[in-house]
């Protein structure tokens, strides 16, 4: 297997690095496209939803006309039979929405259904038919209003004009009518199994405007249903029409969609043409009334025979398709709207509409990633022979260093980062040189080729250190499982060490649930008995948030007690010389464990010896709480109680202690005890006014400085 040289490592790198950028090229180049695509495609879903919404709640004034028309029968507003009150509530169904074309209601009084079960053709007694029909004329202010009614074995029809300022005009001449009750639209809602439910006709001519020319006539969309009154007779058919030409100007001018680029219609699910942009050529189609497909854009027409448009249903809403058509893909989306009689909104687009500009990014891209590869490579080349140069350098050195040819050399190169390299060669060669002038230059040597190590071994340094404790702990870890005690003993130990950290100490080491940490190693930091207090208060806060959390699961805090003690101590590695571990070692360490544990006695949560108090920045809440020999010391030590910060007032039982404290140093129990006693509630209280009556029933001796001497931990 060849070596490795950094000739062959350039040029493999070279060549990784043009594969990269092509591959990076197609990458990006494959992303952006999904990307442009999938935002187009959205943009068409959310534009689609747009227009779709646009016509069916359109749509939806009819049904809500025809339920207003209800209320008011419902209300006993309008009466079935009444010609004037049916013709007042049409009336104003149709002024309050100027998109409906007609509202007409055939009445009539029902003799039941011709034949049993859903088939059947709801009865009426022809002699008492009759209808109400209002309806705009094209190009006109007025609203025609015509009735129909039986008279001697016939049905008779006239109308009169209702101006815009209520006025009437006079009744015309009656004309000979057909039965309204035989048409289809009386017949369709009386069928039993449609009886009473909402019923949409398909578009058709606005039958008022057949005496016009075609292109004149409106299109109108109709719904029908059967009107019962109270209790629950049938009163009539009620058919409210809807002018098209709302849902035409939703295609034409749809808002925020380039028409330039997106083509819109609407179709039903067989593909015929309900309504497009720009065309209004209807044709007969089945019976239905269609526009023709055959001047239709291709892509529209290619859409219209698409197998993916027969998918689309009420439970398949929104599908998207591409086709291509002579060498141009288009994309397509198709929306169900639902209210309808299986209308399909379509939004086809071609897809160099979205990825023109990438097209042409991406050639400019190719060529200048061609142009940067040659550039890189010509520079490489250069650059490689330098570093070549310098390499070779950097192994001269290396070997006459191996060899212990120390003497000096003067070598230079074009790298700053080279000559840093030959310079710290040369200060390394001076540091064994000078090494050798204190010892024999064999033993250098020596230690040299052999890689010996230093002793382990530490330094005297100015620290604050911290002991944390969980009060009971043993009790809880034996009531629950081993997991449930490790998962909670984490999320303690992870907040404590977070605090602590935060506040640039240090931690020594977790023993089991009890935390060392301390301040000034291995860095020197500025103030730090003041950061190790406030470490202590910040960790109290924390702890209490954490067990107020939902992951602690209900469960009891702990409670936590912290210890702090400033003083001089060795720190450094110890160990053995295969293992060592850096930490600090010293009489002051076990006296702020024993601090820690001093809580358990006065009820409190952080002690701290009178040289972190005296050592601590302002800011913090003191209670003076006892000068005490530890278990295992003669000489006693102040010690204080950290509260808090100075934000909040220093609370009153505090300065009440210190009263009483000072009567117990001065050997005056008797009024030191008294004025403890007022407290039961604060336990160190409780504790100095017990130890007062001990020393009134046995003294302490007569050289007795106030020192309360601690026989266990």
């Amino acid at each position: 297997m060849p070596r490795l040289t950094l000739n062959r490592v350039f040029a493999f790198s070279l060549l990784g690095l043009i594969a990269g950028l092509a591959l990076l090229f197609w990458l990006v180049f494959h992303g952006l496209q999904a990307v442009l695509l999938n935002t187009a495609q959205q943009g068409r879903d959310k534009n689609s939803a747009i227009i779709g919404g646009s016509v069916t709640d359109y749509l939806a004034q009819a049904p809500a006309a025809a339920a207003n028309f209800q209320r008011l029968i419902d209300a006993g507003l309008t009466h079935p039979s009444d010609v004037r009150s049916v013709r007042d509530g049409l009336l104003a169904v149709l002024l309050e929405n100027g998109h409906l074309s007609e509202a007409t209601f055939t009445s009539g009084k029902s003799r039941g259904f011709d034949a049993p079960g859903p088939d059947g053709h709801l009865v009426v007694d022809p002699a008492s038919v009759g209808q109400v029909t209002l309806y705009r004329p094209l190009d006109s202010p007025w609203i025609v209003c015509r009735t129909t009614w039986y008279q001697g074995g016939r049905f008779l029809s006239s109308q009169l004009r209702i101006n815009p300022d209520g006025t009437e005009s006079q009744p015309g001449p009656p004309a000979v009518v057909p039965n309204p009750a035989a048409h289809p639209t009386f017949a369709g809602p009386t069928l039993n199994r449609l009886y009473g439910r909402l019923l949409w006709t398909d578009i058709h001519y606005f039958a008022i405007d057949t005496p016009l020319q075609e292109r004149r006539r409106r299109i109108e969309v109709s719904v029908l249903k059967a009107i019962e009154s109270p209790p629950g007779q049938f009163a009539g058919v009620l058919r409210i029409g809807l002018f098209k030409n709302a849902i035409d100007n939703a295609i034409d001018m749809p808002e925020g969609i380039d028409t330039t680029v997106h083509t819109i219609f609407i179709c039903d699910n067989s593909g015929r043409l309900i309504a497009l942009s720009g065309s209004s050529r209807y044709v007969d189609s089945n019976g239905d009334l269609r526009l023709s497909s055959d001047g239709a854009p291709m892509p529209v027409q290619t859409a219209l025979r698409s197998p993916r448009l027969r998918e689309v249903d009420e439970d398949k809403p929104l599908v998207d398709d591409h086709f291509d058509i002579g060498g141009t893909t288009y994309l397509c989306t198709f929306r169900w709207l639902p209210g309808t009689q299986s209308w399909i909104l379509g939004v086809a687009a071609p897809r160099r509409a979205y990825l023109g500009d990438l097209l042409k990014i991406r050639a400019e891209v190719i060529w200048g990633s061609l142009a940067l590869a040659a550039a890189i490579a010509f520079f490489g080349i250069i650059v490689l022979h330098a570093v070549s140069v310098a390499h070779a350098v950097i192994l001269r050195e290396s070997a006459l260093m191996n060899d212990f040819v120390l003497d000096p050399s003067q070598n230079s190169c074009r790298f700053y980062d080279i000559n840093r390299v030959l310079a710290s060669l040369e200060r390394a060669k001076t540091a064994m040189r000078s090494m050798g002038k204190y010892v024999p230059m064999d033993l250098v040597r020596r230690l040299y080729h052999r890689g010996e190590e230093p002793r382990l071994g530490g330094e005297t340094t100015d620290l604050t250190v911290l002991f944390t404790d969980i009060q009971s702990f043993t009790e809880f870890a034996e009531s629950r499982d081993a997991d449930s005690v490790a998962n909670s003993l984490g999320a303690y130990l992870d907040v404590l060490a977070s605090v602590i950290q935060r506040q640039k100490g240090t931690i020594d080491k977790f023993i089991g649930d009890s935390v060392m940490a301390f301040w000034n190693a291995p860095e020197p930091v500025p103030a730090h008995p003041g950061l190790a207090c406030r470490a202590a208060l910040a960790g109290r806060e924390a702890l209490a948030m954490l067990y107020n959390s939902p992951g602690w699961a209900g469960m009891p805090g702990f409670q936590t007690r912290f210890g702090l003690h400033h003083c001089a101590a060795s720190v450094g590695h110890f160990g053995a010389p295969d293992r060592f571990n850096y930490t600090a070692i010293g009489d002051g360490i076990n006296l702020a464990s024993r601090l820690q544990s001093l809580n358990k006695h006065y009820g409190t949560t952080i002690i701290a010896s009178a040289t972190v108090r005296d050592a601590a920045s302002p800011g913090l809440l003191w209670r003076h709480l006892d000068r005490v020999a530890v278990k295992g010391k003669t000489q006693g030590i102040d010690i204080y109680e950290l509260i808090g910060e100075d934000s909040a007032p220093l609370p009153a039982h505090v300065a009440v202690y210190e009263q009483a404290l000072e009567a117990y140093f001065q050997g005056d129990f008797q009024q030191a005890a008294a004025i403890a006693g007022t407290q039961p509630g604060d336990l160190p209280s409780v504790v100095l006014a017990t130890r007062c009556r001990v020393y009134l029933a046995a003294p302490p001796p007569a050289d007795w400085a106030g020192v309360y001497a601690f026989a266990s931990k």
